[in-house]
């Protein structure tokens, strides 16, 4: 599993300053991830150091991932988007797509945690919705996104993303 994105060692964050490259840059760490599980039979087929990767992207940097999305992106989405844009329905999209996530997040955490034989089957399974979810993301909501926020609401979505590593640093 290689990162294609820089990274700023103390908060495992990409080393990016525009909020929607972050969450881009996510998703192209989810889709690394993604392309791991689909192949995983064993978690002997997966070096310890990128496995341990993995699961902390998992527990840590999915959830911040999506409250990012949930609590910065999509109240200034509903807040900028014209009727025309259908942002609704999109947004309902997003988060019950969020929802289902959450749902098979604790099993796919489980799968890892090494107590256990995984079942590749049920890895799979969460890794092709994950990525439908995520091409999803990248094809309606970012290009809406990119084109409806202005500048003010990009600072303001970074300023709260931001602070939601810091957060999650001192908690550490």
């Amino acid at each position: 599993m290689t990162s294609r994105m820089p990274e700023d060692k103390k908060t495992n964050t990409p080393a990016v300053v525009h909020p929607l490259d972050i969450i881009r840059a996510d998703h192209l760490r989810m889709r690394d991830i993604c392309s791991t599980l689909e192949t995983l039979t064993s978690l002997d087929d997966v070096a310890a150091s990128d496995l341990d990767l993995m699961r902390q992207f998992l527990a840590v940097g999915l959830p911040r991932h999506m409250a990012d999305e949930e609590n910065s992106l999509v109240p200034l989405m509903r807040k900028r988007c014209e009727q025309e844009d259908g942002i609704d329905r999109a947004i309902d999209s997003l988060l019950a797509g969020h929802a289902q996530t959450r749902i098979d997040l604790v099993d796919c955490l489980h799968q890892l945690d090494g107590t256990r034989r995984i079942d590749p089957v049920r890895l799979s399974r969460f890794a092709v919705n994950k990525r439908k979810h995520l091409v999803f993301e990248d094809a309606v909501l970012l290009p809406i996104a990119q084109a409806r926020l202005l500048p003010e609401d990009l600072a303001h979505m970074l300023a709260e993303m931001q602070q939601r590593r810091v957060s999650h640093d001192r908690a550490e």
